[in-house]
Formats: structure tokens, C-alpha cells, sequence
């Protein structure tokens, strides 16, 4: 019995705990706006990098948060600017003990051979310290009379084991017409210091596959890329890329097919997908695009390939767009937010997803009539950040919230699709539980599992069908019940997963004896 009434106050304890913690905290609210922030988890910290307008251009200023949530940098560190010149929409990632920030220039400032917008590179340290005093810089370029000219387009800095990589799309224009060049680029020592780094070219995406939208993440081994194909916006293309200093023209051609999304184009922001990886599995997450509500994720194999023959798409019904979209893993579980735009205004909206690709929670984060926009995500010691730009005090500012691996903000959480249905009638519960789930309206049956996994992933007890054999059973639309008896169980975390069609609800269980 005592140990039921310790288990019982430590499970209410820890969820006074996570309700208390998951409370907003201000990064930075100078004058003027601090738009497109970027977080990354540097060992020891997180930093947070934004585009600020304190002092009447758009510098890059960045502050630390402790995984405790204190803030370090009270007035926020700066760490490029330049005069009447713009820095915005920066990426940073760490190595070992510097850090590697990449921004974009804005401006349509021409010379006899540049610059329309182009990227800048700098090194930090763990401090603060600016390492280089003077960015390097990748330059588009012009020939002629606006004939011929290339936009470098956002940035995204990844680090493997020993360089930082930046992955950048450029979109060149010849009479009116257009099209995207990806490249990654190693970015080395000899190249810091204000020169440019357009000879360190690591891998070029070539015709006819030309990528756009790069994003990228470093798995302890490899780099896996990502992009759009060139005139077939709907499919997304990946390859892997070892972490050396050689030019390969010809890489493209180990590139192997993601996702066709058909006629739906793959996202159109300037940030519309981003990666995640767990140690086995990555998460991409997308924008549907165009004038589609929703975004899409997928769960890739180890080997970059999906898991699922069509990716899962989240619509949250009513809304205008969802685009901006980040990533983390953390605590067994991948989380993602993106922006969520009514015509009246613009939200988070989250979701906890396990690494079958099955939806564990799905929210709106702190919905109120705030709008907020640019979310980032990073994970480090057993802490996951949210930080994201609003206008509560009439300029956009920086704000953060650590969030919790298990629940989406402090509401009810919202499904995929109002026909599909999991809950739990008592949880936690010691003996036996009662589970209800619905199966959505169909022309023909729906064949469903629903079984029960440990926290390894594990399936331990297979609920419907009721029976050790197979592992479906057929159902026409509507509500069933059935009952999980615990006997042959033992104390602690659990999740029962309803499968249907292509739908996949989650819901944690927490047993007590």
C-alpha cells in the first residue's frame, strides 16, 4: 500500500511540476522588433540567435538559457551587424566547443558582379566571443542587365564531427524565368576571417535535380539532406554526405525518392521542413504547401527511407495555413510546432509523435490572441526549449517555454480527424482499465489494432484482436470498448496505440500497483 501512495504522489507531483515549468519566459524585449529566432543546445546551454531591430537595422543578437531556465544574457549578446545593412533569419548549431551562426543578408544592393541577397558565416564561442570579427560571405551574382542573376536564399548550419556544413539554396533567373540551385558547403577555418567560401563547395545539387529548401542533420556518422526536386515540387529527395572536405559534382545521382506528395506542392515559407533524428529513426516534418491547410511528417528508417508508403498529414480544420514548422527528439518521442494562421490570427499548434509515427498529443501551445510566429526547437539535457517570436507588447519579441515530451499545451488535446477516437476511462488505474475508440465512416470496414507497448517500444499485449494470432481485425464505423486487465503487468509507463487506415492515435497509461 505504501508503495501505491508513493507512486501515486510522485505521478502528481511530476505533473505539478511540468504545469508549473511550462510557463512562458522573455528572452529579449528590446525596442523595435527581434524576429526569427533559432535555438541550439551547446553542451552545457542553450543559446537562442534572433534578427534584432534595436538599433534601426536588423543585427544578430543572441543570450544563453540555462537547461534551468535562467537567463544568462539579460540584454542579449551581439554578435554581427553591419551599417544600413539587414541580418536576418539566422541558423546556429555547436562543435565541441565553438558555435557556427549563418544569416541572411537582405538588400538588393548591385555591383559589377554582386550582391543581390547573399549569406554571411561567423564563429562563436561558448562565451560569446566573436571569433570573427568580419563574416565570410556567399555572394549572388549578376551577369549583364538583370538577364542573369542568382538569389542566395536562407540559411541552415548543421555540425558533424569535425566541420559545420551550411546547406543553402540559390535561385537564379534568366529572362524571367527561374529555378533553385542547392548546395552544401564545408565550412573550414581556411575560409573565416571576411572571405568567401564559394571554393569549399561540398556537394553541388545539379540538373535535373536541383534542390530547394535545403535542411539537414548531423547522425553521428552522416549527414542526411533533404530538398525539393527541381520542377516537381511535391517530392521531396535525400542523400547522405559524409563529413569531408572533397567536391563531388556528380553526388546527386545517390540521391533516392522520400515523399511524392502528388499534386501538393511541399511547402512554400522560408523555412517550410526541418529533420529530427532519435539514435535509429528521423522525423521530417513539412508544410503541405501552397493553398493547402496542413502540414506532413513522415518517419524515416535509419537508411533515409520512409516507413509509411504516404505520410501522415495534419490539418488543423478552420485555419488558413501552417507553415514554419520545427522539430526536436526527446524522452523517447519526436515533438513538433509550426505556425497556425486563422484569418484573425497566428498560433502554435504542436504535436507529440512516437517513432512508429504514430500522433501521441496534438494542441494548440498557449492559444490566446497573441500572435506568434518563427518557432524554433533544441533539446539538451534531458530539457526540450520552444522559442518563438510574438507581439504581446506591441513589437515582436523573444520568448522561450521548456516543454514536456508527454502533453501539448494545457488543453484537451485535438486528434487527427473528428471519425477517429482513443480514451482511457481510468488512468492511472491499478488492476484493469476500460479503453474506447472510434473508427471513422468508411465504404468498407476498417481493419484495427490496438495493443499495448512499454516504454522501449515494446508491444506487450495486443487488446483487438483478442487473441495472440495476427494482429488486425475488421470493423464497420463506430464506438467500441474493450478492457485491459494488468495482471500480468508490472507498475510503471505504457502507451496503448489505436491503428486504422492511415490514421495512428497514442495514449499514455500509467499502471499502479
Amino acid at each position: 500500500m505504501l508503495k501505491k501512495y508513493f507512486i501515486w504522489f510522485f505521478v502528481m507531483f511530476s505533473l505539478a511540476f511540468q504545469s508549473l515549468n511550462a510557463q512562458d519566459f522573455a528572452i529579449s524585449t528590446a525596442n523595435q522588433d527581434q524576429l526569427y529566432p533559432d535555438v541550439a543546445f551547446d553542451g552545457t546551454n542553450f543559446w537562442t540567435v534572433w534578427a534584432d531591430k534595436r538599433s534601426g537595422t536588423y543585427q544578430i543578437y543572441g543570450a544563453r538559457i540555462t537547461p534551468n531556465g535562467v537567463l544568462l544574457d539579460t540584454n542579449g549578446i551581439l554578435l554581427a551587424s553591419l551599417p544600413d545593412t539587414d541580418y536576418t533569419m539566422p541558423s546556429v548549431a555547436f562543435g565541441d566547443s565553438i558555435g557556427c551562426i549563418a544569416f541572411r543578408i537582405e538588400g538588393d544592393t548591385i555591383t559589377s558582379t554582386h550582391v543581390l541577397k547573399n549569406d554571411g558565416i561567423l564563429r562563436f564561442n561558448k562565451n560569446g566571443y566573436v571569433i570573427d570579427s568580419i563574416p565570410s560571405f556567399l555572394y549572388g551574382y549578376k551577369l549583364g542587365n538583370f538577364d542573369y542573376f542568382t538569389r542566395i536564399g536562407v540559411p541552415t548550419v548543421v555540425y558533424g564531427k569535425n566541420h559545420f556544413f551550411l546547406f543553402v539554396n540559390g535561385v537564379w533567373q534568366y529572362s524571367f524565368e527561374g529555378g533553385y540551385d542547392g548546395n552544401i558547403y564545408a565550412v573550414t577555418d581556411s575560409i573565416f576571417g571576411g572571405g568567401s567560401f564559394a571554393d569549399t563547395i561540398l556537394f553541388g545539387i545539379s540538373s535535373p535535380t536541383i534542390g530547394n529548401a535545403l535542411a539537414g542533420i548531423w547522425n553521428g556518422e552522416r549527414i542526411l539532406g533533404v530538398w525539393d526536386k527541381y520542377w516537381d515540387y511535391s517530392v521531396i529527395l535525400g542523400s547522405f554526405f559524409e563529413d569531408s572536405l572533397y567536391y563531388d559534382s556528380t553526388a546527386y545521382k545517390d540521391t533516392f525518392r522520400i515523399n511524392d506528395m502528388g499534386s501538393t506542392y511541399c511547402g512554400y515559407s522560408d523555412k517550410p521542413r526541418e529533420l529530427a533524428f532519435s539514435g535509429s529513426r528521423y522525423l521530417l516534418v513539412s508544410e503541405r504547401g501552397d493553398w493547402y491547410n496542413g502540414v506532413w511528417y513522415t518517419i524515416l528508417s535509419d537508411s533515409g527511407k520512409p516507413i509509411d508508403s504516404l505520410p501522415t498529414i495534419i490539418d488543423t480544420n478552420g485555419s488558413f495555413s501552417q507553415t514554419w514548422p520545427t522539430c526536436t527528439y526527446s524522452d523517447g518521442k519526436f515533438i513538433a510546432v509550426w505556425q497556425d494562421s486563422t484569418p484573425a490570427n497566428t498560433n502554435l499548434y504542436g504535436a507529440i509523435i512516437d517513432t512508429f509515427g504514430a500522433i501521441i498529443d496534438t494542441g494548440y501551445i498557449n492559444y490566446s490572441s497573441i500572435r506568434k510566429v518563427h518557432p524554433s526547437l533544441a533539446t539538451g539535457a534531458g530539457k526540450t526549449l520552444l522559442v518563438w517570436a510574438d507581439n504581446r507588447n506591441g513589437d515582436f519579441n523573444i520568448y522561450g517555454s521548456f516543454m514536456f515530451p508527454d502533453s501539448i499545451g494545457a488543453e484537451e488535446s485535438k486528434l487527427v480527424g473528428t471519425d477517429y477516437n482513443l480514451s482511457v476511462s481510468k488512468n492511472p488505474f491499478s488492476k484493469s482499465t476500460v479503453i474506447t475508440y472510434s473508427v471513422g465512416a468508411v465504404f468498407h470496414p476498417q481493419y484495427v489494432s490496438l495493443a499495448i507497448y512499454d516504454l522501449t517500444g515494446r508491444c506487450v499485449k495486443t487488446l483487438v484482436p483478442a487473441s495472440p494470432i495476427g494482429g488486425n481485425e475488421s470493423k464497420p464505423a463506430g464506438t467500441y470498448t474493450t478492457t485491459l486487465n494488468a495482471n500480468d503487468l508490472k507498475s510503471g509507463i505504457y502507451f496503448v496505440r489505436l491503428t486504422t487506415g492511415n490514421t495512428k492515435l497514442t495514449r499514455k497509461l500509467i499502471l499502479m500497483k
